[in-house]
């Protein structure tokens, strides 16, 4: 809508494509369309809206769109694909994955899709590399608080492994990825310490990007490393995050 004059009917189908991280506003795409294929998951991360005031979104709400049947959905917790799994029943269940290994889709499959679980597609043969690994970091440690936690025990630990796997050769082309569960402030130690280990140069050339899930909507990698930042505190148990 931002490189047409916009008009209604313009088109005859618009395909909106990853609409779970779409807001309400996308709607305008209604505008402009006569009919619309909406294609999202609800397990998927939904939009972020930094900065807007709740209470002014379920005022305006309340005051212009109070008539429109399930009109609370349209809030700061909902994308264009909760607008459309609510109102409309045509629906097409698409369960073939065919990108990531099927112990990766297992455990999506126990996670978000148990009723209803993903087919994997992808064929492999026998020397491939391990698919889901674990590492325990057992000197590990949480400090800091709110967006500012660090662990900069792990973050030392996984850049050690990346460090690692840029000299094996059965990673050789492969693109890495980290990210981190818990805040913002793990993601500058481990890219610090990127740069110290690795360089710049190995960096770009693996398109090493670092960051949060949302970072990597539509960023594949074909190597992710998950930083989780949290650890017990003072032989404590770790607390619940939601």
């Amino acid at each position: 809508v931002q490189t047409v004059n916009c008009e209604p009917g313009m088109f005859d189908v618009v395909i909106v494509d990853e609409a779970s991280q779409s807001g309400p506003e996308a709607l305008l795409l209604n505008y402009i369309a006569d009919k619309m294929i909406v294609v999202g998951d609800d397990k998927q991360i939904a939009p972020r809206y930094i900065g807007v005031n709740r209470d002014d979104v379920t005022r305006l709400r309340q005051m212009h769109l109070s008539e429109i049947p399930h009109s609370e959905a349209f809030d700061l917790d909902g994308s264009l694909f909760s607008l459309a799994n609510l109102r409309f029943s045509a629906k097409v269940r698409l369960r073939e994955h065919f990108r990531c290994m099927p112990e990766i889709i297992q455990f999506s499959n126990r996670l978000s899709y148990e009723t209803e679980p993903l087919i994997p597609l992808r064929q492999f043969g026998a020397g491939r590399l391990e698919p889901c690994k674990t590492t325990h970091v057992p000197e590990g440690y949480r400090e800091g608080k709110s967006s500012n936690v660090v662990n900069k025990p792990e973050a030392a630990k996984l850049v050690d492994q990346i460090a690692q796997c840029v000299e094996d050769e059965r990673y050789e082309g492969k693109t890495f990825g980290v990210i981190t569960l818990l805040g913002q402030a793990q993601k500058s130690v481990i890219e610090d310490l990127l740069v110290q280990h690795i360089g710049v140069e190995e960096i770009e050339r693996r398109e090493l990007l670092c960051g949060r899930a949302y970072d990597f909507q539509g960023a594949e990698r074909d190597v992710i490393f998950l930083s989780m930042v949290d650890a017990p505190v003072e032989g404590g148990m770790l607390r619940m995050v939601r």
